[in-house]
């Protein structure tokens, strides 16, 4: 067995190794060095450089690896979704990747059908994860195993079974069972989660900052501290002290703060979080929340929030006698100008009589 990292490490002395199996970690998995140790002596393996594209370091190693027929993937994974590096390998990404993932077993000298195994926690559960695995198997053309539910300690819930297969698979996972069975977490990604049941407006120029709530963050190893970030670009965030929160940068276009997934959620629904849109400015804004649980690539969703414009000129009337000239300052009177400098410009004539105006 040889282990390398990173696509400087992948290089000619890899070609023609007499292995069918080649194994890929990502180094955003907790504790991945403790499954290195029970990696099988016979397997290729590469540990992904996590600030490289991870799809572009394993397209690497299978052009030296032209014996292999067997890929197993050890990530972490949502439905749908996968993590590999510094990028992810999703629905929104498969034809990105199209043209390097259809080179991955086109040079094997083997002539069975490969075979690709995907642990990642859920990567096949629900709609999403099938249609991805499917996709998958039609660019690949190659037998896929993947799971429903999570993968890792089963005292945290998980297991190391593959329970959604296109093809007939003999699934075998290079690694010890021993070590497998001592594996202390799972391998899932935070996410977060919009339960906003209606649009978020609020109006511009409000009286008071409008509290960002009805976000959730959840992560499996709920003892990980999330490192949140937010930021817009047409306003500014606020967060103030909440249990369990640690602040990093409490205000501006862009705040950051640390806590544990239930902390961070209860920020939010605690009204701690608020945002107040630029003076006069009205349109479309957009939230972005980031969430790093320091062993998976950052996960990220952006929320809507609209600004409804108000009027700043509101009508005023003057009532005076016959024959009497009437005065009124139309800047005091119940006007909202933000600006204390605004001025009058110009007037227009009315019917019945003349106006005139001073600054």
């Amino acid at each position: 067995m040889q282990i390398f990292q990173g696509l400087k490490a992948i290089s000619a002395p890899f070609y023609n190794k007499s292995s069918d199996t080649l194994l890929v970690i990502d180094p955003a998995v907790d504790n991945y060095q403790d499954l290195i140790v029970g990696i099988d002596s016979r397997v290729e393996a590469i540990i992904l450089h996590p600030n490289q594209d991870g799809v572009d370091q394993i397209t690497a190693a299978l052009n030296y690896c032209r014996k292999v027929s067997s890929v197993h993937i050890i990530c972490h994974g949502e439905p749908g979704d996968l993590y590999l590096g510094n990028t992810r390998l999703n629905l929104e990404t498969l034809n990105q990747y199209a043209q390097q993932l259809c080179t991955w077993f086109s040079l094997s000298s083997t002539r069975t059908i490969p075979s690709l195994f995907l642990y990642g926690c859920s990567i096949a559960q629900g709609e999403v994860g099938a249609q991805f695995i499917d996709e998958l198997h039609r660019l690949l053309g190659t037998k896929i195993a993947a799971s429903t539910t999570p993968i890792g300690h089963s005292a945290l819930g998980g297991n190391w079974e593959l329970d959604y297969q296109i093809g007939q698979i003999n699934i075998e996972i290079p690694i010890a069972s021993a070590v497998l069975d001592e594996y202390p977490v799972i391998l899932a990604a935070p996410s977060i989660t919009d339960e906003a049941t209606s649009s978020r407006t609020v109006q511009e120029d409000p009286l008071a900052p409008f509290a960002i709530t009805d976000i959730t963050v959840a992560d499996a190893d709920t003892g990980d501290t999330q490192t949140i970030t937010l930021s817009v670009t047409q306003g500014s965030l606020n967060i103030t002290a909440a249990s369990g929160i640690t602040i990093i940068t409490g205000s501006g276009t862009t705040i950051e703060f640390s806590g544990t997934a239930a902390d961070v959620t209860n920020a939010f629904s605690s009204g701690n979080i608020t945002y107040t849109p630029n003076s006069d400015y009205n349109g479309a804004e957009t939230l972005t929340i980031s969430a790093n649980d320091g062993s998976s690539s950052p996960v990220s969703t952006d929320v809507a929030i609209t600004i409804d414009p108000v009027a700043d000129a509101i009508n005023d009337t003057l009532t005076t006698d016959e024959d009497t000239a009437g005065s009124l300052n139309v800047l005091t009177s119940n006007d909202n100008f933000e600006d204390p400098t605004a001025e009058v410009t110009a007037v227009s004539q009315g019917s019945n009589g003349s106006v005139s105006f001073s600054a």
